[in-house]
């Protein structure tokens, strides 16, 4: 079940340091070209429509999306990974802690959620990521990761924890 995400070769246009503890809600936006890249799990594609610059407004739901889309049980699409295209967009400075608005969920959420391996490494690689946050139900990444009994997850949380007291 382990599976690598090829990290893109070619660097961010403006990559943007480690995320900050700050929080942003997110609305669900609607279709475009940056979320058709996201489904298609084509880095290229969202590389080249975020060195436009014209897509940064999307990117913490870009993030969110891809989090959520992306499920171990169904890791390939037409021949790609799925979640490769997080750590393109952290590299563009995703706040890996936004959250939609309705279910206040976050992308370690979803990540745990689908017991995504790689998502989770992505996103903890970052500093800063409220691995406490909750949802709309008062649930925690770690809460989502104990009711899949997703081991790796919660061993990747608590192991984050213990590395930033």
């Amino acid at each position: 079940k382990d599976i690598s995400i090829p990290i893109p070769q070619t660097p961010a246009k403006k990559p943007i340091p480690q995320t900050s503890k700050k929080m942003s809600q997110v609305v669900l936006p609607t279709n475009n070209e940056l979320m058709q890249g996201i489904n298609a799990c084509n880095v290229e594609i969202v590389q080249i429509l975020m060195s436009t610059g014209e897509y940064s407004k999307y990117l913490d739901s870009a993030l969110l999306y891809a989090c959520s889309t992306c499920k171990e049980s169904s890791t390939v699409y037409n021949g790609r990974v799925r979640g490769v295209v997080v750590p393109t967009l952290l590299s563009y400075g995703a706040n890996v802690n936004c959250f939609y608005t309705e279910s206040k969920m976050t992308p370690l959420m979803y990540a745990c959620k689908n017991e995504s391996e790689n998502v989770v490494n992505a996103i903890l690689e970052r500093k800063g990521v409220d691995v406490d946050m909750k949802d709309k139900q008062g649930n925690s990444a770690l809460t989502y990761a104990a009711t899949k009994s997703f081991t790796y997850g919660i061993q990747a949380i608590v192991d984050y924890k213990q590395r930033n007291k």
